[in-house]
């Protein structure tokens, strides 16, 4: 089975941000396959530091950060919260939504649940999310 490339949103790169996924400073990117996770780097927020309070759902925001994971070769997102956008954004990625505080967590529990995020990424643009919590 081929690998799936996730994007975690975190404050550090370390620990999980607990806002929305698109208000993280970083996403931390990785490699998961049945032989374990590797991590592939970080990609900074492109539309960090932007929060507006009446804006959640910025078809806009969602853009430029799909546009630039994208480029990264992610398929799946992942975070402790979604906002607005989450509907945009289920379109061209899977979405897991975590409980876990670490990225060392979640990319464990994103890794048991290899199987049920490919089901998830194969259903297409009309997918629901994975509740990880």
């Amino acid at each position: 089975m081929s690998n799936l490339t996730v994007a975690l949103s975190t404050s550090d790169g370390e620990t999980l941000f607990d806002d929305h996924f698109g208000q993280a400073p970083l996403y931390l990117i990785a490699s998961l396959s049945a032989d374990g996770v590797q991590v592939l780097g970080q990609v900074e927020n492109p539309t960090a530091g932007t929060h507006d309070h009446g804006s959640h759902g910025d078809g806009g925001k969602a853009g430029s950060i799909g546009m630039v994971l994208k480029q990264q070769g992610v398929q799946v997102l992942a975070g402790r919260a979604f906002g607005g956008n989450i509907v945009k954004m289920r379109r061209k990625f899977a979405v897991a939504l975590l409980s876990s505080t670490t990225a060392a967590e979640a990319l464990t529990a994103l890794s048991i649940n290899l199987d049920a995020l490919r089901d998830l990424l194969a259903q297409g643009e009309e997918r629901s999310h994975i509740n990880l919590r």
